[in-house]
């Protein structure tokens, strides 16, 4: 399942939550169809909110307590929905984690080229089927392809800040 929160909604925010339904198929075969399902609205972000929004969920079904991944944006506040699940594994999304990348490289004013080949070496580029660091097979093979790239980003005006800046901030997310 995954979970959204929604700003600029005046002073609300809605914290949304879709999911695969087991029993029915999207038209592509094999696919599950992706549903809407609760949603909690307000007015802050607070991880208390977010334990209670789970908390509430659990109290009434508790099958929900075992949901195996959630996908969800980086935030601290929405970490705390993970809290009343049962061993339930944070999958950052993917868009959420290119866009705070994305931020960090604008900051250290890194030039568009180089940005852009730094993006291509993290999430791959598709339309020329090269894979990126975030297609690791393992952890292992995860380190070993980020101490390749530390060479290659450090070698950039301003790229050992974002090396560190990737270690620190986004490498175990990942």
């Amino acid at each position: 399942m995954s979970i959204d929160t929604t700003y600029g909604i005046g002073n609300k925010f809605v914290t949304s939550i879709t999911y695969e339904h087991a029993e029915l198929l999207n038209c592509d075969p094999g696919k599950r169809a992706n549903l809407p399902g609760p949603a909690m609205f307000h007015v802050c972000e607070r991880k208390e909110d977010f334990v209670y929004f789970a908390q509430t969920l659990v109290q009434q079904n508790e099958k929900f307590e075992n949901v195996n991944f959630v996908g969800a944006d980086r935030s601290a506040a929405l970490k705390g929905f993970l809290q009343p699940l049962k061993g339930t594994v944070l999958v950052p999304c993917t868009k959420h984690v290119r866009d705070n990348i994305e931020l960090q490289l604008n900051s250290l004013r890194i030039e568009d080229e180089e940005k852009k080949n730094i993006i291509s070496d993290i999430f791959g580029d598709h339309v020329n089927c090269k894979k990126g660091l975030i297609d690791s097979e393992s952890v292992s093979d995860f380190h070993d392809k980020l101490e390749i790239l530390r060479d290659k980003w450090c070698s950039v005006e301003k790229g050992s800040k974002f090396f560190n800046y990737f270690q620190i901030h986004i490498s175990n997310d990942m």
